[in-house]
């Protein structure tokens, strides 16, 4: 009996010193590289849940809204967009000072004085980007920022055409060959 005893205390404290082990591990979820795509037939094709319309990813995260205006401006493309419009306007408005100053060119624009006046051309020009900056953080908060983005591209094209039209006429060895008559004659 006594063996009997230590038998079964034997197989008492083994059964208790496996329950007192840690349980198995879970299995871990397989993780994979490749994200899913939010329609089935991937980047560039029709998707349903767009209407039809052909899915292409945002890697700038222009179409995401964001909870403030704040929030929305501290995109990176936002930053260039804005750095590109406000460079480009300096450009312009540059350019069109030295077109005016040697009287080879005239201000079209309504708003801008038709003399040299920099500190209205730079109130005026740098008030209206502050206005388009506001307006493009303000889309951008809404999940517009691509139209928004192309809208201050655009305008940044053209404040580039007008300030190199107007360097280009005002350095004329660029554009007006020395042997041109029409530039003798002056």
């Amino acid at each position: 009996m006594p063996r009997a005893l230590i038998g079964c205390l034997f197989l008492l404290m083994a059964a208790c010193g496996l329950r007192a082990q840690d349980p198995p591990d879970s299995p871990k979820p397989k993780i994979e590289t490749d994200q899913p795509t939010p329609c089935p037939a991937g980047p560039g094709k029709p998707c349903a849940l767009l209407g039809g319309r052909a899915y292409f990813p945002d890697p700038w995260k222009m179409t995401q809204h964001d909870l403030t205006w704040f929030d929305a401006m501290k995109h990176p493309a936002i930053w260039g967009t804005a750095a590109l419009l406000v460079g480009t306007s300096v450009l312009d408005i540059e350019g069109t000072d030295h077109c005016l100053e040697i009287r080879e060119c005239k201000e079209a624009n309504p708003l801008m004085p038709k003399t040299v006046d920099r500190p209205r051309q730079y109130g005026t020009v740098l008030g209206v980007d502050a206005l388009e900056v506001y307006f493009l953080g303000r889309a951008k908060k809404r999940g517009r920022g691509n139209k928004a983005f192309f809208i201050v591209y655009g305008t940044s094209l053209l404040h580039l055409a007008y300030g190199v039209q107007a360097i280009r006429l005002f350095n004329p060895s660029a554009t007006v060959a020395p042997t041109d008559p029409a530039r003798k004659a002056r």
